[in-house]
């Protein structure tokens, strides 16, 4: 029911009328809206960009104080903070196929490592992978693509994890859900520090 002060139509309106309109407020502003339920939007292409922004607020934390400086002019110019400049020039070269960077702008100098799936284990809903790097520098962000479909393209459309790499001699391993089940094809990537894209050259496949 509707909380009020005063009259229904008042500015202290609080609550859901008839499950259909709500009244509150927001820094101190009242409004009315129409009633909306959370949604958990599954499209392939979102949750690309999910994966994208969970490895990418981890890793900011992580990054030297010269390299989260990098990113102060451009948040000044786009009056953001530096971390929300990192976080969305990122994702904004995820969808166009790009590598990710921890200084800007991206240098592209570096050269990719090679990145070699070792292992895959099932175990109840979840698939784990193993991967292990050539050497330990020139790796920095590792993306997993999978698909329905075998000499897929990998894009943001079919990502649906990013890890950090490990240097040898550790094995870097993610673990995940499928959508669903069956036979998924999957490609992994490995983007240098400075945003140079390395995709590995073969495609693997699992059951589940």
């Amino acid at each position: 029911m509707v909380k009020t002060k005063g009259p229904i139509m008042s500015l202290t309106a609080r609550g859901t009328v008839a499950d259909e309109v709500t009244y509150s407020s927001w820094k101190g502003r009242t409004y009315a809206k129409k009633k909306s339920s959370p949604t958990n939007n599954q499209q392939a292409s979102q949750l690309g960009i999910r994966a994208g922004m969970r490895f990418l607020s981890i890793e900011w934390a992580a990054l030297t104080p010269t390299q989260q400086q990098s990113w102060n002019a451009l948040a000044a110019a786009t009056a953001i903070s530096p971390f929300n400049a990192f976080t969305a020039t990122n994702l904004q070269r995820i969808s166009a196929g790009e590598g990710v960077t921890k200084e800007y702008p991206a240098a592209e100098a570096l050269s990719p490592v090679a990145l070699t799936h070792v292992a895959t284990s099932v175990l109840h809903s979840n698939v784990t992978l193993a991967f292990v790097t050539s050497n330990g520098a020139g790796g920095w962000a590792c993306s997993l693509y999978q698909s329905k479909v075998s000499g897929f393209t990998p894009g943001p459309d079919n990502l649906v994890r990013m890890f950090r790499a490990n240097a040898l001699p550790d094995v870097t391993a993610t673990t995940f859900k499928p959508i669903s089940r069956g036979t998924w094809y999957f490609r992994s990537a490995i983007s240098t520090d400075d945003g140079k894209m390395g995709m590995g050259p073969v495609e693997k496949n699992y059951t589940f």
